[in-house]
C-alpha cells in the first residue's frame, strides 16, 4: 500500500475514520471494583485501626489506583473523633483523614463522610484494598452505619485500568 502524506489542516477529526492493523496510545477507560457492607462497627475508646471493608481486584499492568469510600451517618457517644484511610494488599496505607466527629444532640455525628486516596506505581496483578478505621479518642463510642435508614450502608470504590 502506498504512504499518503496529509497536512493537519486536511483532516476533519468530526469525520469517521476506517482503520487496519493496531492502534497505539488509546485509553481503555476505568475498572471499577466496588463493596459494601450495612453492618454496624463499633469502635470503642482509642482502638487503633480496624477492617471496616475490602474489595479484591486484578490489575494488568502499572497503575495508580484511585481509592474512595463513602460512610452513611454514625452514632458518637462522647467526643470521639473517627479517621479513616485506605490499607493497600496490608502493606501500603494512605493518609489518615477524618470521617466524623461529634454532633449535636441525638448522638448523630458531623463529617465529610467520605474519603479519598490514591496508591501510584502498583504492580500488575492481584490486589485487596481494605478501609480501616479507628476512634481516636478515649472513653467514648463510635458506630459506623448507625443512623442508616435507607440501608445504604457504606462503600468503597477503587479505579483502576
Amino acid at each position: 500500500m502506498a504512504l499518503t502524506k496529509v497536512q493537519a489542516e486536511g483532516i476533519n477529526l468530526a469525520d469517521t475514520f476506517a482503520f487496519t492493523g493496531t492502534l497505539t496510545g488509546i485509553d481503555e477507560g476505568y475498572s471499577i471494583a466496588t463493596a459494601s457492607t450495612s453492618t454496624n462497627r463499633t469502635l470503642t475508646g482509642d482502638s487503633g485501626f480496624v477492617d471496616h471493608l475490602s474489595v479484591t481486584f486484578t490489575t494488568t499492568k502499572v497503575q495508580t489506583l484511585q481509592c474512595i469510600a463513602q460512610f452513611s451517618h454514625g452514632y458518637e457517644s462522647g467526643q470521639v473523633m473517627v479517621a479513616g484511610r485506605f490499607d493497600l494488599d496490608g502493606s501500603s496505607q494512605s493518609t489518615e483523614l477524618q470521617v466524623f466527629k461529634q454532633g449535636h444532640g441525638l448522638n448523630m455525628s458531623h463529617g465529610a463522610h467520605n474519603l479519598h486516596g490514591f496508591f501510584t506505581n502498583v504492580s500488575a496483578g492481584s490486589h485487596t484494598v481494605k478501609i480501616q478505621v479507628r476512634n481516636s479518642t478515649s472513653s467514648t463510642t463510635a458506630i459506623m452505619n448507625y443512623f442508616d435508614d435507607a440501608n445504604n450502608g457504606d462503600h468503597i470504590f477503587v479505579l483502576f485500568k
